[in-house]
């Protein structure tokens, strides 16, 4: 399923882009049943006007079938080895115009340094386009490796202050575009350094 440079891509920049992992026939069927999770979830927005959902592959059969099925199991399993534990799945509505640089998971603190020496998979599914000029998400790639992610720390604790020089739009990033045919866009290590911004498509 995945070549040996696809492996070495992932381990050494933190991700990896996937294009057409499904057919349009099934992103289509994996579409409606993400809208029909949503159009039933009573739970109101965040703050922010954000919308989250814990466990969201988990509550349609449909989901759980073509996104958990022996192709991408194979990815999972030729990143983390065939005794990896699935920790569950989240739905996300993102209407913020800015998330700042973060990892999912850090060991740049004090007391989770060793979280380090546990891989971690995320899986990113887009079922809607998002290019540069609109605000998709950025990576810094290589920033799940020490000592690089701990020289990062700063920018996620102080971004105000730009440790850096410079704002944290202006940091050395790589762009991850995903398209409407990408189901699985890309999959991302979750100590990886991450962030969107629309107002660079603004700026631009």
């Amino acid at each position: 399923m995945l070549t040996n440079e696809e492996i070495a891509h992932f381990k050494t920049f933190g991700f990896i882009f996937i294009k057409r992992a499904f057919s349009d026939e099934e992103i289509a069927t994996v579409t409606l049943a993400a809208e029909k999770i949503w159009s039933e979830d009573a739970q109101p927005a965040r703050e922010s006007g954000n919308r989250y959902l814990k466990y969201f592959v988990e509550r349609d059969p449909v989901l759980t079938a073509r996104l958990l099925d022996d192709r991408n199991l194979k990815r999972i399993e030729a990143f983390l080895g065939p005794d990896f534990i699935w920790v569950g799945s989240e739905g996300n509505v993102s209407v913020t115009e800015r998330t700042e640089w973060h990892p999912d998971r850090k060991h740049y603190c004090k007391g989770e340094e060793h979280w380090i020496d546990y891989p971690r998979l995320k899986i990113m599914i887009y079922l809607e386009e998002v290019k540069a000029d609109t605000g998709c998400l950025r990576v810094i790639p290589g920033s799940h490796k020490s000592p690089f992610h701990k020289d990062l720390g700063a920018q996620e604790s102080a971004p105000g202050t730009e440790p850096f020089g410079v704002p944290g739009d202006k940091l050395p990033a790589y762009p991850v575009e995903s398209g409407i045919n990408c189901l699985f866009p890309y999959e991302v290590n979750s100590y990886l350094l991450h962030f969107s911004d629309l107002s660079i498509a603004e700026q631009g």
